[in-house]
């Protein structure tokens, strides 16, 4: 891998330059948890403000790996190419493009929409090699027509090549009524299994042409739609491009610009809510959960107004700790349950003049995205984005001073941590050094400082457990 690495930084020094327009780079913010100190170091900031999106292209997102940040862009498709833009993950410099060809374009029909239709989504699928494309409805009223839905998502390779095609039809309802005329948006979904086996599940929020609010859960085995069936839904509010975020085997958190962050289950109790994030989440659209040293954090979007002030905001992000649960309520598979009375306000980054402007009745333009780059159980990169603002990243660490871009290759030199589950054991392909298993509430249920190869996991109950070692941290479910 030190080829690949040593290629995307043949420019790049040992430190870290921040890149695009004027911007100070800030000091290192520093929070606590259990008497350990951890930064969030700025690498690069990139000022985006003078943008010129449409409304309809506002949505843009990211996903990100070790090496690139992936942005899905609107400003250069064609009917010859698609056009994703990349960063570099360390270092946070733009690098060469990934344009998907007309070859496939052609080969799949996406060719023959227009610019407007060929707007999508990025969807990290937690595969190394892989992510989800799926294009949004017409930006034509009434979309996608009421009494057709069907659409298409892409599994597309890191080379940039359209690998298969995945076709869906229908939508679940318990009100008649629902979509009025037809589908206008998509929100952007969440999968549960890997798309690249063929046997998986996609939680994709919709939205009607009156804002109006479903979660269809369309499974697939074998490559093939199986079934469908709608996991939430909401006909009274308003909703624009909602997200959807799986925290676990059993919970989701749903987000849009009009709502507060809030728990709800995809496999039983629809519609009933089990919490909602509603200190430091105002008026903004972005939140999910990563693994770091051991500890479940929270980012959320937020926009920060002084008390007098009500509509020149700051474009703020939070950081916090989550313990999801009770350790009794998960032990129970009888009686799941989720909530964020256990979240802690660690540590917040203000970005500059929020371009959300609250006088509009639907200010739906507005979206707040971060993805990581997971360097190892103690670096992680935080790429912040926000469409027509900026893409920053930062790093975070143990230190008061950002991890080298030499050790951060020493870490992605380290080998795959290959392993499989038989027989109730969690079997490695070689010995693993200082590996820990936490349950899904953070509470560790084992620890070797000495190699081990395989692990006994016959008194583990069921559910959901992280596996971290001082290389990369997984998740197995029992």
């Amino acid at each position: 891998m030190r080829a690949n690495l040593l290629s995307l930084l043949s420019l790049v020094t040992v430190s870290f330059p921040i890149c695009g327009f004027a911007q100070t780079k800030q000091p290192a913010t520093s929070f606590v948890i259990d008497n350990n100190t951890y930064y969030l170091h700025q690498i690069s900031h990139h000022d985006f403000s003078g943008s010129d999106l449409e409304i309809g292209s506002w949505n843009q997102n990211i996903v990100a790996d070790n090496q690139y940040i992936y942005l899905a862009d609107h400003t250069d498709n064609s009917a010859d190419h698609l056009t994703i833009k990349r960063y570099n993950a360390i270092n946070g410099s733009p690098t060469d493009n990934l344009v998907i060809s007309s070859s496939d374009l052609n080969r799949f029909w996406i060719n023959e929409l227009t610019d407007a239709e060929r707007c999508f989504y990025l969807i990290d699928i937690n595969d190394d090699s892989h992510f989800i494309m799926i294009l949004n409805p017409p930006l034509d009223d009434p979309g996608i027509p009421k009494n057709a839905i069907k659409f298409y998502f892409y599994l597309i390779n890191k080379d940039g090549h359209i690998e298969r095609e995945y076709y869906a039809t229908g939508i679940p309802s318990s009100d008649s009524n629902y979509p009025a005329n037809g589908i206008s948006e998509f929100g952007i979904p969440d999968f549960i299994g890997n798309p690249v086996g063929g046997d998986f599940e996609m939680l994709l929020p919709m939205v009607d042409d009156i804002g109006h609010m479903s979660i269809v859960d369309y499974v697939f085995r074998d490559y093939k739609q199986s079934y469908i069936t709608s996991v939430f839904y909401d006909y009274d509010h308003f909703y624009t491009k909602p997200t959807v975020s799986v925290i676990d085997d059993s919970f989701m958190i749903i987000d849009d610009i009009n709502i507060l962050p809030t728990l709800y289950s995809y496999k039983f109790s629809p519609n009933q809510i089990f919490g909602q994030l509603n200190d430091r989440h105002i008026n903004a659209h972005g939140c999910n959960s990563f693994d770091f040293d051991n500890h479940r954090l929270l980012y959320s979007g937020d926009i920060h107004h002084d008390s007098d002030d009500d509509q020149n905001g700051i474009t703020r992000f939070n950081i916090g700790l989550w313990n999801k649960t009770e350790e009794s309520a998960v032990t129970s598979r009888a009686n799941p349950t989720a909530s964020f009375d256990n979240y802690t306000h660690l540590a917040s980054i203000d970005f500059g003049p929020s371009t959300i402007n609250t006088k509009e009745q639907y200010p739906y333009t507005y979206r707040q995205f971060m993805a990581v780059s997971d360097y190892g159980n103690s670096t992680k990169h935080l790429h912040f984005y926000v469409p027509g603002e900026f893409l920053a990243t930062y790093q975070l660490n143990k230190y008061d001073i950002p991890t080298g871009v030499d050790d951060i290759i020493g870490i992605n030199e380290t080998p795959d941590i290959n392993y499989h589950i038989a027989d109730n054991n969690l079997t490695f392909d070689c010995p693993v050094t200082d590996i820990y298993i936490f349950n899904i509430t953070g509470r560790q249920i084992f620890h070797s400082e000495t190699p081990v190869k395989s692990i006994n996991l016959a008194n583990f109950v069921k559910g959901t457990y992280i596996v971290a070692t001082p290389h990369k941290s997984f998740k197995i479910i029992l």
